[in-house]
């Protein structure tokens, strides 16, 4: 379990704890380069050497994407990503997270958090994106254009929702 704080007035503080909704949730991806199959970005492993055969990868296209069905619609608030470090760690420059309902909407479901900079990238190996404000939906998509898709784990945070649309 996870948490998030949010300052909703000078005085007050919301604490929101949070679920891991994608870990063995069924994966999808655009393409496959180097046997990089997609459900390695939430099993569970987030060692972030590709040789330990733990992250996706796919190839190189104009329009490349990772999504994940979380079976269920959620309320997403953020998306944290482990990137791969042994080398090309910059080929996550420019990527974007999308939220939605909508299992062919990569590019069109709602987007969390901006786009993946430079600086993130070479800060760490996590990369956290919060969607502000919380996303209603039931896939989370990573995209990226004219590069190298290569993510080493994916972690959803969020609530379920119940069939009514509210916290389960």
């Amino acid at each position: 379990m996870y948490y998030i704080e949010y300052n909703i007035t000078r005085s007050t503080l919301a604490v929101i704890f949070i679920d891991l909704l994608s870990a063995g949730r069924p994966a999808t991806q655009s393409s496959i380069g180097w046997d990089g199959v997609p459900g390695r970005a939430v099993d569970g492993n987030t060692d972030t050497d590709y040789g330990q055969k733990s992250c996706t990868h796919t190839q190189n296209e104009a329009e490349n994407w990772w999504m994940v069905d979380l079976e269920k619609s959620s309320l997403i608030y953020g998306v944290k990503i482990y990137n791969r470090e042994d080398c090309c760690k910059e080929r996550l420059d420019g990527a974007t997270i999308h939220v939605g309902d909508d299992p062919k909407g990569m590019l069109t479901n709602a987007q969390c958090g901006g786009k993946i900079t430079d600086a993130e990238i070479n800060d760490s190996a996590e990369i956290f994106l919060e969607c502000i404000p919380p996303l209603k939906g039931q896939y989370v998509s990573v995209t990226l254009q004219n590069n190298y898709l290569t993510l080493c784990e994916v972690e959803v945070l969020g609530l379920e929702l119940n069939g009514a649309g509210s916290i389960a």
